[in-house]
Protein backbone atom coordinates (compact mmCIF):
# COMPACT_ATOMS: atom_id res chain seq x y z
CA UNK A 1 0.00 0.00 0.00
CA UNK A 2 2.68 2.63 1.05
CA UNK A 3 4.30 1.65 -2.85
CA UNK A 4 0.60 2.56 -4.32
CA UNK A 5 1.10 6.02 -2.30
CA UNK A 6 4.41 7.10 -3.11
CA UNK A 7 4.11 6.47 -6.76
CA UNK A 8 0.44 8.43 -7.30
CA UNK A 9 2.30 11.24 -5.26
CA UNK A 10 5.59 11.17 -8.12
CA UNK A 11 2.66 10.33 -10.82
CA UNK A 12 0.67 14.24 -9.76
CA UNK A 13 3.99 16.16 -8.82
CA UNK A 14 4.93 15.12 -12.34
CA UNK A 15 2.02 17.48 -13.32
CA UNK A 16 2.36 20.19 -11.10
CA UNK A 17 6.16 20.26 -12.62
CA UNK A 18 4.63 20.40 -16.14
CA UNK A 19 2.55 23.23 -15.46
CA UNK A 20 5.09 25.29 -13.60
CA UNK A 21 8.02 24.68 -16.49
CA UNK A 22 5.18 26.17 -18.96
CA UNK A 23 5.65 29.58 -17.83
CA UNK A 24 8.90 30.74 -17.43
CA UNK A 25 8.03 34.00 -19.60
CA UNK A 26 9.96 35.40 -22.71
CA UNK A 27 12.19 38.37 -21.69
CA UNK A 28 13.83 39.15 -18.92
CA UNK A 29 15.37 42.30 -17.17
CA UNK A 30 19.02 41.79 -16.36
CA UNK A 31 18.28 44.08 -13.30
CA UNK A 32 22.05 46.02 -13.20
CA UNK A 33 20.77 48.15 -11.17
CA UNK A 34 17.96 48.56 -8.09
CA UNK A 35 14.21 48.95 -9.11
CA UNK A 36 13.50 52.54 -8.45
CA UNK A 37 10.54 55.01 -9.90
CA UNK A 38 11.37 57.66 -12.72
CA UNK A 39 10.75 60.99 -10.26
CA UNK A 40 13.59 59.17 -7.88
CA UNK A 41 16.29 59.65 -10.58
CA UNK A 42 15.10 62.31 -12.89
CA UNK A 43 16.60 65.46 -12.32
CA UNK A 44 15.01 67.09 -15.76
CA UNK A 45 11.54 67.71 -16.07
CA UNK A 46 9.95 64.65 -16.53
CA UNK A 47 6.54 64.41 -18.78
CA UNK A 48 5.80 60.39 -19.84
CA UNK A 49 2.01 61.47 -20.04
CA UNK A 50 -0.06 58.18 -20.12
CA UNK A 51 1.90 55.46 -21.20
CA UNK A 52 0.02 52.82 -19.67
CA UNK A 53 2.47 52.35 -16.46
CA UNK A 54 1.23 55.37 -14.33
CA UNK A 55 2.77 58.88 -14.68
CA UNK A 56 5.86 57.68 -12.41
CA UNK A 57 6.69 54.25 -13.18
CA UNK A 58 8.96 52.00 -11.55
CA UNK A 59 11.61 50.10 -13.64
CA UNK A 60 15.09 49.88 -13.64
CA UNK A 61 17.82 51.87 -15.15
CA UNK A 62 20.89 51.21 -16.97
CA UNK A 63 19.48 47.75 -17.47
CA UNK A 64 19.01 45.35 -20.89
CA UNK A 65 16.46 42.94 -21.86
CA UNK A 66 17.21 39.61 -22.44
CA UNK A 67 15.87 35.97 -23.92
CA UNK A 68 14.54 33.78 -20.90
CA UNK A 69 15.03 30.88 -23.76
CA UNK A 70 16.15 29.48 -26.94
CA UNK A 71 13.88 30.48 -29.76
CA UNK A 72 12.56 33.03 -32.14
CA UNK A 73 10.43 35.67 -31.13
CA UNK A 74 8.32 38.67 -32.91
CA UNK A 75 9.07 42.13 -31.47
CA UNK A 76 6.25 44.83 -31.94
CA UNK A 77 7.69 48.45 -31.39
CA UNK A 78 5.39 51.18 -31.11
CA UNK A 79 5.54 55.06 -30.57
CA UNK A 80 4.01 56.55 -27.25
CA UNK A 81 5.36 60.22 -27.07
CA UNK A 82 8.73 62.35 -27.32
CA UNK A 83 9.57 65.63 -25.76
CA UNK A 84 12.63 66.41 -27.48
CA UNK A 85 14.68 68.77 -29.64
CA UNK A 86 16.40 65.93 -31.57
CA UNK A 87 14.98 63.90 -34.22
CA UNK A 88 15.72 60.42 -32.37
CA UNK A 89 15.19 56.91 -33.60
CA UNK A 90 14.90 53.58 -32.46
CA UNK A 91 16.23 50.59 -34.98
CA UNK A 92 15.52 46.54 -34.31
CA UNK A 93 16.81 43.28 -36.06
CA UNK A 94 20.23 42.16 -37.12
CA UNK A 95 22.59 44.72 -39.01
CA UNK A 96 20.27 47.80 -37.42
CA UNK A 97 18.35 48.16 -41.16
CA UNK A 98 15.02 46.80 -40.37
CA UNK A 99 13.31 50.01 -39.22
CA UNK A 100 12.48 52.66 -37.34
CA UNK A 101 10.76 55.62 -35.47
CA UNK A 102 11.50 59.29 -34.81
CA UNK A 103 9.69 62.51 -34.65
CA UNK A 104 8.86 62.26 -37.82
CA UNK A 105 7.94 59.23 -39.08
CA UNK A 106 5.94 57.44 -36.11
CA UNK A 107 3.64 54.62 -35.89
CA UNK A 108 4.49 50.92 -35.35
CA UNK A 109 7.08 48.20 -36.92
CA UNK A 110 7.54 44.79 -35.83
CA UNK A 111 10.76 42.17 -36.49
CA UNK A 112 11.91 38.79 -36.15
CA UNK A 113 14.82 37.51 -33.28
CA UNK A 114 16.01 34.21 -33.55
CA UNK A 115 18.53 33.67 -30.44
CA UNK A 116 19.27 31.84 -27.39
CA UNK A 117 18.78 31.77 -23.85
CA UNK A 118 20.36 35.14 -22.11
CA UNK A 119 21.06 36.90 -25.65
CA UNK A 120 20.10 40.63 -25.56
CA UNK A 121 17.02 41.49 -27.26
CA UNK A 122 18.54 43.29 -31.03
CA UNK A 123 17.67 47.19 -30.58
CA UNK A 124 19.09 50.59 -30.58
CA UNK A 125 18.30 54.18 -29.67
CA UNK A 126 19.89 56.52 -31.65
CA UNK A 127 19.94 60.72 -30.25
CA UNK A 128 19.54 62.65 -32.77
CA UNK A 129 19.40 60.55 -35.95
CA UNK A 130 20.05 62.74 -39.09
CA UNK A 131 19.36 61.65 -42.96
CA UNK A 132 16.74 58.90 -41.13
CA UNK A 133 15.81 56.09 -43.12
CA UNK A 134 15.20 52.67 -42.71
CA UNK A 135 18.63 51.82 -43.21
CA UNK A 136 19.72 53.84 -40.77
CA UNK A 137 21.24 57.46 -39.65
CA UNK A 138 23.58 59.44 -41.52
CA UNK A 139 24.69 61.47 -38.36
CA UNK A 140 23.84 61.20 -34.26
CA UNK A 141 24.68 63.23 -31.48
CA UNK A 142 25.23 59.05 -29.79
CA UNK A 143 23.41 56.11 -29.50
CA UNK A 144 22.90 52.85 -27.02
CA UNK A 145 22.55 49.19 -28.05
CA UNK A 146 20.61 46.89 -25.87
CA UNK A 147 23.09 44.91 -23.95
CA UNK A 148 25.23 47.71 -23.63
CA UNK A 149 22.63 50.34 -21.88
CA UNK A 150 24.56 51.88 -18.48
CA UNK A 151 23.19 54.90 -16.20
CA UNK A 152 26.86 56.62 -17.75
CA UNK A 153 27.68 60.03 -17.01
CA UNK A 154 24.32 60.66 -15.76
CA UNK A 155 22.27 63.11 -17.98
CA UNK A 156 25.22 63.54 -20.23
CA UNK A 157 25.02 59.79 -21.76
CA UNK A 158 21.94 58.30 -23.52
CA UNK A 159 20.95 55.72 -21.83
CA UNK A 160 17.21 54.50 -21.63
CA UNK A 161 14.75 53.39 -18.75
CA UNK A 162 12.87 49.75 -18.64
CA UNK A 163 9.04 49.27 -16.88
CA UNK A 164 7.93 46.11 -17.05
CA UNK A 165 3.78 45.82 -17.50
CA UNK A 166 3.60 42.02 -18.22
CA UNK A 167 5.43 39.37 -18.62
CA UNK A 168 4.43 35.41 -19.71
CA UNK A 169 5.05 33.23 -21.91
CA UNK A 170 2.66 34.62 -24.37
CA UNK A 171 3.30 38.02 -24.32
CA UNK A 172 5.80 40.53 -22.94
CA UNK A 173 5.19 44.05 -22.36
CA UNK A 174 7.69 46.73 -21.90
CA UNK A 175 8.29 50.48 -21.70
CA UNK A 176 10.78 51.88 -23.07
CA UNK A 177 12.15 55.50 -21.79
CA UNK A 178 14.86 56.92 -23.77
CA UNK A 179 17.18 59.59 -22.38
CA UNK A 180 19.27 61.38 -25.50
CA UNK A 181 21.87 62.87 -23.41
CA UNK A 182 20.81 66.91 -23.40
CA UNK A 183 22.34 67.70 -19.89
CA UNK A 184 19.84 66.65 -18.12
CA UNK A 185 18.05 62.79 -16.98
CA UNK A 186 14.45 63.13 -18.01
CA UNK A 187 13.98 60.04 -19.92
CA UNK A 188 10.71 61.62 -22.04
CA UNK A 189 13.10 62.22 -24.94
CA UNK A 190 11.34 58.95 -26.63
CA UNK A 191 8.86 56.48 -25.38
CA UNK A 192 8.28 53.19 -27.17
CA UNK A 193 5.78 50.59 -26.13
CA UNK A 194 7.92 47.07 -26.79
CA UNK A 195 5.76 43.88 -27.08
CA UNK A 196 7.34 40.61 -27.54
CA UNK A 197 5.37 37.08 -28.52
CA UNK A 198 6.43 34.04 -29.70
CA UNK A 199 6.81 33.76 -33.34
CA UNK A 200 4.47 29.93 -33.21
CA UNK A 201 2.29 29.20 -31.15
CA UNK A 202 4.24 28.16 -27.78
CA UNK A 203 5.15 24.41 -27.13
CA UNK A 204 5.10 23.22 -23.82
CA UNK A 205 8.10 21.35 -23.08
CA UNK A 206 9.04 19.79 -19.85
CA UNK A 207 11.72 19.72 -18.08
CA UNK A 208 14.10 16.48 -18.19
CA UNK A 209 13.18 15.78 -14.28
CA UNK A 210 9.61 16.18 -15.04
CA UNK A 211 10.21 13.99 -17.77
CA UNK A 212 11.29 11.27 -15.06
CA UNK A 213 8.48 11.49 -12.77
CA UNK A 214 5.73 11.20 -15.14
CA UNK A 215 7.81 7.90 -16.61
CA UNK A 216 7.38 7.09 -12.57
CA UNK A 217 3.61 7.58 -12.74
CA UNK A 218 3.01 5.49 -16.08
CA UNK A 219 4.84 2.46 -14.32
CA UNK A 220 3.37 2.55 -11.11
CA UNK A 221 -0.50 3.15 -13.37
CA UNK A 222 0.76 0.06 -15.60
CA UNK A 223 2.09 -2.44 -12.16
CA UNK A 224 -1.46 -0.94 -10.82
CA UNK A 225 -3.64 -2.39 -13.22
CA UNK A 226 -1.69 -5.49 -13.24
CA UNK A 227 -2.23 -6.04 -9.77
CA UNK A 228 -5.93 -5.33 -10.19
CA UNK A 229 -5.98 -8.11 -12.58
CA UNK A 230 -4.68 -11.05 -10.10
Amino acid sequence: MLNKVKITTAFLLSFCFLGFNAHAGLVKIDDKSDEKKISEIATGSYDGGNVGTGADPSGFWGSNLQLVADGTVSMLFEFISDHAAYNNAVFAGEGGDIGGLDNTIQGSFSVLFTGVADDFLPFSFIADCGGFSVSGCTSSKGSVQNGSNSQGDQGNDVSFFISKKVSNNTNSIYYLFFNDGTNDLDFDDMIVRLTVTPAEPPQEVPEPGALALLALGMIGFVARKRLIKR
